[in-house]
């Protein structure tokens, strides 16, 4: 257990580097930022900051918030993205691609442990970002992205759903936990 917290700490620090070669102004650093500040105002930043948020709650313990976020983050950095099919690969794709990697994996590790309870994170994730605005990458002008990508996130709740055993199984071949 000490090895992870160093493991997620030593996350939080090289995400919150990147993340912070985005903005100018050191007051965003979000390395320095508490949960609650993150969270203020969070529908008008940049998408990394949800994946950061979930990397900081990881940390905190607090694994079914971190996964709610992960999940908004990903769908929220994955309409930029295709919103900006233009933006240099070595930025803000590199940086999704590493954050998938480093706070998604302990995240999906947890909540695949119990594929009902991911259902349930999964449909939260989807609702929160239908039901909120987002001003870093407006729904009203990129309406058939913000479709496509909810449309992947209910594709992914759905395999969730009717793979349970799949699921376990591999997990165990994994040697991962189930519960």
């Amino acid at each position: 257990m000490k090895f992870r917290n160093i493991v997620l700490c030593s996350m939080v620090l090289f995400i919150s580097a990147c993340a912070s070669t985005n903005t100018s102004n050191s007051k965003n650093n979000i390395a320095q930022q508490s949960v609650k500040e993150i969270q203020q105002d969070i529908t008008s930043k940049h998408p990394s900051s949800y994946i950061i948020l979930a990397a900081k709650l990881l940390k905190e313990g607090k694994p079914d918030e971190a996964a709610k976020w992960y999940y908004v983050g990903q769908m929220r950095f994955r309409a930029y993205l295709m919103a900006n099919p233009n933006i240099d690969p070595s930025g803000d794709p590199a940086l999704y691609s590493s954050l998938k990697y480093v706070v998604g994996t302990p995240i999906n590790e947890y909540a695949g442990q119990n594929p009902d309870h991911w259902v349930d994170l999964i449909e939260e994730s989807i609702k929160w970002n239908s039901e909120n605005p987002n001003g870093f990458t407006p729904k009203l002008s990129n309406k058939e992205i913000y479709a496509e990508v909810e449309a992947s996130f209910i594709e992914f709740r759905d395999y969730v759903l009717n793979n349970k055993e799949k699921i376990r199984k591999q997990r165990a071949e994994n040697g991962l936990k189930n519960s």
